[in-house]
């Protein structure tokens, strides 16, 4: 999942208060941040390895039973870690699209398709060419973990700092888990009481049942009336597909890998200068070039 977002879905009913405005604010920053990094770079892959840095930047890995996972290691084997701050040196995990948008990783976490399953190379023999697109979910980013009977929720991979909590001078935030997120029975709304940091926060009311791994949405608050469809944020995530591989280029997405699996074994080739346009180091384009105005 991204932590770019894509903005508040205006829903008929849907109230706009302080939590929402609060909300659109950190969307600017967040959106100004990310602009920096795209109009730095040309279309195709940033962090992958190049020169000396062997391993550097993120790469595709079968993480068992042909499902694909991504890592991000430097040349001395620790992770990188990266931030849109002005002067970080790590190079981002990340792709720019031919629409300049980014298209963030997150190594340690699975490739998955379109309707949030593992993409998983068939045991066939057959070449595929593995594709990335950007894409919008209803998802917010990361997973929360409850514990029955308990308002504390632990979160992987959130940013609950960004939500409002059960205070003055705004509603909190609503959460929303689906009937789809949930295998143990905890689909509703939660109302935030209070938040502790960007991976901790407490409920008003507990759980049924405890369960790890849970996917979670926005609810819009309305003045009359609840739609069939409540979720009030667009979020920034990337989807991934597998195509026969062929000899024409694919250019509807950006290409990563080449992947094949035959009798259990996964194999892979780095593609990731296979694009239209070939992408260029971050320490060969500057980033004095961005305007100054850009940096957050």
């Amino acid at each position: 999942m991204a932590s770019d977002t894509n903005g508040l879905r205006l829903l008929d009913q849907m109230l706009l208060g302080y939590p929402e405005l609060s909300w659109m604010q950190a969307e600017i920053n967040e959106r100004q941040a990310w602009m920096r990094l795209a109009m730095s770079h040309e279309c195709g892959w940033v962090g992958e390895y190049i020169g000396g840095f062997a391993n550097f930047g993120w790469e595709v890995y079968d993480s068992g039973s042909g499902v694909l996972a991504l890592r991000a290691v430097d040349a001395s084997g620790a992770p990188i870690l990266f931030d849109k701050t002005r002067g970080n040196t790590a190079r981002p995990s990340v792709g720019i699209d031919r629409a300049g948008r980014v298209l963030q990783l997150f190594p340690g976490s699975t490739l998955l398709e379109e309707d949030g399953s593992d993409l998983t190379v068939p045991n066939d023999g057959v070449w595929y060419t593995l594709l990335c697109e950007y894409h919008l979910t209803k998802l917010e980013p990361g997973t929360l973990n409850f514990t029955a009977g308990s308002t504390t929720v632990t979160g992987v991979g959130t940013q609950f700092t960004r939500y409002a909590q059960g205070s003055e001078p705004g509603e909190p935030t609503l959460l929303r888990v689906d009937a789809t997120d949930t295998v143990q029975g905890n689909e509703g709304t939660y109302t935030i009481a209070t938040i502790t940091n960007d991976t901790t926060l407490t409920l008003t009311a507990a759980p049924s049942s405890t369960e790890t791994g849970i996917d979670f949405r926005v609810r819009g608050r309305f003045a009359a009336g609840v739609p069939a469809d409540p979720d009030a944020r667009w979020n920034a995530t990337v989807k991934w597909s597998l195509v026969a591989r062929t000899v024409t280029r694919p250019t509807t997405a950006l290409v990563a890998y080449d992947v094949r699996r035959s009798s259990g074994t996964v194999t892979v080739i780095d593609r990731r200068h296979a694009n239209i346009w070939r992408p260029i180091d971050g320490r060969t384009r500057g980033w004095a070039l961005v305007p100054h105005n850009y940096y957050s």
